[in-house]
C-alpha cells in the first residue's frame, strides 16, 4: 500500500471512530434523558379543557349550569359581561366563594348611553359544586339590559 492511500485510509479509520464515539454519547444522553424522566419525582400532565355552560338574562341576576365533566379540584373560569343603556355606572359581578381576576369596563358609547362591564372570576372546583346545578351571580343594579356569561372548567391545573 503507497504512502498516501495509508494515509487516507488512517484519516478515514480516525472520521469512522470519532463519528462512532459520537453516536455512543448521543445514546448515553438519550439514556440518561430516559431514566431522569421515569425516576422524576414530579410530573406533570397536560391541561384540559373539561367542560363549558353559559347563560343570558336581562334581570341583575345569571344563572349559569355547571359545566358539563366538572370534577372535585378543577378550576372554573367564569366570564360575565354586563350592559347598561342609560349612562349609569356598572361594576364587578360577583357570586360566594368565587375570587375576581379582574373586572373593568370594556366599552362606553355615551352618545346613546351604553356601557359594557366585564369580570372574569375563577373557582377551584369543590365536592359541593360537583353536586351543585348551577352557580348564580349577582350583577349589578343597572345592569338590566342584556347579561351574559360563561363558566369553562379546568383539568389539570396546579392549583397549590
Amino acid at each position: 500500500m503507497s504512502e498516501f492511500y495509508y494515509r487516507e485510509y488512517r484519516k478515514l479509520n480516525i472520521a469512522y471512530l470519532a463519528l462512532n464515539a459520537r453516536r455512543k454519547n448521543i445514546r448515553m444522553v438519550m439514556g440518561i434523558l430516559v431514566v431522569a424522566l421515569l425516576f422524576s419525582g414530579t410530573v406533570r400532565a397536560q391541561i384540559t379543557q373539561v367542560g363549558f355552560s353559559y347563560n343570558t338574562t336581562t334581570n341583575t341576576s345569571l344563572t349559569i349550569r355547571k359545566p358539563s365533566g366538572l370534577q372535585a379540584g378543577d378550576v372554573m373560569i367564569a366570564n360575565i359581561l354586563q350592559t347598561d343603556n342609560d349612562n349609569r355606572s356598572l361594576s364587578n359581578a360577583y357570586s360566594t366563594g368565587w375570587t375576581l381576576i379582574d373586572g373593568r369596563d370594556i366599552a362606553s358609547e355615551y352618545s346613546s348611553y351604553y356601557e359594557w362591564y366585564g369580570t372574569l372570576l375563577y373557582k377551584v372546583a369543590t365536592d359541593s359544586d360537583v353536586s351543585a346545578a348551577n352557580f348564580t351571580f349577582t350583577l349589578d343594579n343597572d345592569a338590566n339590559d342584556g347579561n351574559q356569561g360563561a363558566i369553562v372548567a379546568f383539568l389539570g391545573v396546579d392549583v397549590s
